[in-house]
């Protein structure tokens, strides 16, 4: 409510990991307990631009934090769609089936466990689950 979600999703460009750590740990406090912060934080950007900080080849501590984030983020049903949607999936996947391959030097059993528990945050929004391509039977004449 006081502006602090937009600049802090901001620090997640910044080439400083100690920013982009600080920043990612904030928004998650600031989503605790906070449905209207996560809603606000989704709707900032955070998403797109953890996506981008994976993608750049982020460092152990801020891969770990971007998973706890989606952890969070996804424990609100109105988030679910959007982030399942957005790229986070296989990167939630391979955090939880390779911790070592989602960032450099490997990753915390903690880390492992917070992917899994998003993986089923995201599963249980029907928008996430893949829909049937068989054809239904008809009676018959």
């Amino acid at each position: 409510m006081l502006g602090a979600i937009p600049p802090l999703v901001g620090m997640l460009d910044s080439p400083d990991i100690d920013f982009q750590i600080s920043a990612l740990y904030a928004l998650l406090i600031l989503g605790i307990g906070n449905d209207l912060n996560k809603v606000a934080v989704v709707k900032a950007g955070a998403v797109h631009k953890m996506l981008s900080l994976i993608e750049l080849g982020s460092s152990l501590l801020v891969s770990e934090a971007i998973i706890v984030n989606f952890l969070g983020l996804t424990a609100l049903d109105s988030n679910k769609p959007i982030i399942g949607s957005s790229g986070a999936i296989p990167f939630l996947v391979g955090a939880f089936k390779n911790p070592s391959a989602t960032a450099r030097g490997g990753g915390s059993s903690q880390a492992r466990h917070d992917a899994l528990q998003a993986l089923f945050n995201l599963s249980i929004a029907a928008a996430n689950t893949p829909t049937s391509s068989m054809p239904t039977s008809s009676p018959a004449s």
